[in-house]
């Protein structure tokens, strides 16, 4: 297994472990649910890509910046738009409109169909993801987020830490 997916299984194992801790030093009572769940939080993406290579052929890594914004409907659930660059070597630009369900704590689900821009050429791309949310105050949240993006028959591994900004 190369270094980059040993990486990756950490960094999930890690989102893991750091939602177990919280779920431990959960209030006995429940917190009541508030009146107005309806937020939009504004995000910066900084961390790396994975992208396995063709017919075993090692992968390509490299680093990766995008900004995403989404909307919550409910309290679990919520819509939203992303952008992503991937510098050289991919140079590629992705695109999602992604679904994002917030079962349990501080865990965020997302899923986004999309597209991916490599060249001029434009491909589907389906992104699914985990991230943990950490409230920093009142509006800054930092969630340690691992995707996979599956695009024409290519699996990539999008890992990294965003920044959000909720109002």
């Amino acid at each position: 297994m190369n270094a980059i997916r040993r990486l990756a299984l950490l960094a999930f194992a890690a989102i893991l472990g750091l939602g177990s801790a919280a779920a431990a030093q959960t209030p006995a009572e429940p917190e009541p649910e508030p009146e107005h769940t309806r937020r939009n939080t504004t995000e910066l993406f900084l961390g790396g890509i994975w992208e396995e290579g063709e017919d075993g052929e090692d992968g390509e890594n490299a680093f990766a910046v995008g900004v995403a914004h989404e909307y919550r409907l409910f309290r679990y659930v919520g819509v939203g738009v992303f952008a992503e660059y991937a510098a050289d070597p991919l140079g590629t630009w992705s695109f999602g409109t992604p679904l994002f369900l917030h079962p349990w704590l501080g865990f965020r689900i997302q899923l986004a169909p999309g597209l991916e821009l490599d060249d001029g050429d434009a491909e589907f791309l389906f992104r699914a993801g985990l991230a943990y949310e950490f409230e920093l105050s009142e509006h800054w949240r930092l969630l340690p987020e691992l995707n996979a993006d599956f695009v024409d028959g290519t699996t990539s591994v999008v890992y990294g830490v965003t920044l959000g900004y909720a109002w």
